[in-house]
């Protein structure tokens, strides 16, 4: 029941998206678009999101490479280039070479 799209957008209704994409074609997936301002442009880049692979890894990944790669492009402290390839190397190293 949880994880039915209606129970999946009610339990995320302010907050997030609902976890089951079915959610999102329900009559309170509008009610809500209607009601919270600005949620339009957040659900609109959906369709262009690439799911992150659940890795033990995944956590420092994203919470620690990603951010820091960001920052070093958007300061210029690296090139984009330079960014990405660091990112990649840190990455590579955290899981064993994979």
């Amino acid at each position: 029941m949880w994880t039915s799209p209606e129970w999946s957008l009610k339990m995320a209704y302010a907050g997030s998206n609902p976890g089951n994409l079915n959610g999102f074609k329900t009559k309170w997936m509008k009610e809500r678009l209607d009601n919270i301002k600005f949620l339009d442009v957040t659900t609109s880049m959906l369709p262009y999101g690439i799911p992150f692979p659940a890795l033990p890894q995944s956590p420092e990944i994203m919470n620690i490479i990603i951010p820091d790669m960001l920052q070093n492009a958007l300061t210029g402290a690296m090139t984009v280039d330079q960014a990405a390839d660091d990112a990649a190397q840190k990455v590579k190293d955290l899981m064993g070479g994979l």
